[in-house]
């Protein structure tokens, strides 16, 4: 009953808006570091378009208040909306998997930042049907079982929180270190029944495949249309409505096209395909990844590519997304405003002492909710 209390006394009244009933700019872009957003912003709102969206990874080892509220603050300056994408860290030759734990201490850092809008879009990890994202293994269960506890969790810190499964590798054959995507999502609800009734909205990997090449009018499983197989799939088997979609990864290479095609199958995406009204974000992989995507970076030794050309090209919308009222503090926390730029000065000593509390007295909390939710 203690638990229950304090698990409401969190949660607020509110609760998330649906993005397909606003003004939306769908153009977004993926990626790596928490200080390109200004880099994104000039892609995804070019041609007069605001509130393009961005995709960032946060691992489980970088809870750093001072960092991230920056970044929501540069989010709001350049009119950009966020989706964090929770991380491990990578061991050896894989990432490791996530615990639920972590997840209490992700939901309350998460709550304590100041966000840009309303909605607070989180991604529960990536790609978990290669066994290199998931701790060298493939464990449908597991992770049901963890995207299920997350949901839980998120909820009652926040319901603002707009909870997203994984992106799935849709390429992805059954050879011991790869599962088939349909395969993996059958286990999943098989090991937890409701698992996916705990999500806000369907994350997809939209990739044109084979090779990341694909024609812009192919339809189905492995193409930029595979969302739809993807919903389809969800429909017929667990009764799933029409989730808002986000896809948060896609393009094509380019090292194997030229710009006039790329250009063309961009254009056909976003004007036949992604404008799909469920589609609420198609966000381009990669903004700068020239340390090991070398044929996705859409900026090239600071130069533009042929992919980015032809992505700043096309028209973009201003959209109008629920805006959140600024808290006052974070965490509890007093803070000032810069008067040169708004942003927000902490005390850092005293952040890292409560989050440390706070992250301690959730990790008991939670042990507890779950010695008597099992027993």
């Amino acid at each position: 009953m203690t638990i229950l209390y304090f698990f409401t006394f969190l949660g607020k009244s509110s609760a998330f808006y649906d993005p397909r009933e606003v003004e939306n700019n769908k153009f977004g872009v993926h990626v790596l570091f928490d200080y390109e957003v200004e880099q994104a912003s000039k892609l995804v709102n070019s041609n007069n378009g605001e509130w393009g969206w961005l995709v960032v990874p946060i691992q489980s080892t970088d809870r750093d208040l001072i960092k991230w509220q920056k970044f929501m603050d540069e989010c709001k300056k350049h009119r950009i909306i966020p989706i964090l994408r929770i991380a491990t860290f990578a061991k050896e030759d894989y990432w490791t998997k996530g615990h639920w734990y972590e997840e209490v201490d992700f939901a309350n850092f998460l709550d304590s930042l100041n966000w840009p809008i309303e909605n607070r879009y989180v991604i529960i990890y990536n790609e978990p049907n290669r066994a290199n994202e998931w701790g060298g293994y493939l464990a449908p269960e597991d992770y049901a079982r963890v995207l299920s506890t997350s949901y839980d969790v998120f909820k009652r810190v926040n319901e603002n929180f707009f909870i997203l499964p994984a992106g799935f590798d849709a390429a992805a054959p059954n050879n011991g270190e790869l599962m088939d995507m349909y395969d993996y999502l059958k286990k999943m609800g098989e090991a937890v029944p409701d698992v996916f009734e705990k999500i806000d909205g369907w994350t997809s990997h939209s990739y044109p495949n084979p090779g990341f090449s694909g024609s812009c009018y192919d339809t189905g499983r492995m193409s930029i249309a595979g969302y739809k197989v993807e919903m389809d799939f969800l429909r017929r088997n667990y009764e799933v409505g029409d989730l808002p979609v986000f896809i948060t990864e896609t393009g094509w290479r380019q090292d194997r096209l030229d710009e006039n095609i790329l250009r063309n199958n961009y254009n056909y995406a976003f004007n036949s395909v992604w404008s799909d009204k469920n589609v609420v974000v198609a966000a381009v992989f990669l903004l700068n990844g020239q340390s090991g995507f070398d044929e996705f970076s859409l900026l090239v030794d600071g130069g533009q590519s042929s992919s980015y050309k032809a992505l700043i090209g096309l028209s973009k919308i201003k959209g109008r997304p629920v805006m959140e009222i600024d808290k006052g503090s974070v965490a509890g926390i007093n803070k000032e405003r810069d008067e040169n730029d708004g942003g927000v000065v902490f005390n850092s000593k005293k952040t890292i002492e409560i989050r440390e509390k706070l992250s301690d007295f959730f990790k008991f909390v939670m042990r507890i909710f779950s010695f008597f939710s099992t027993s």
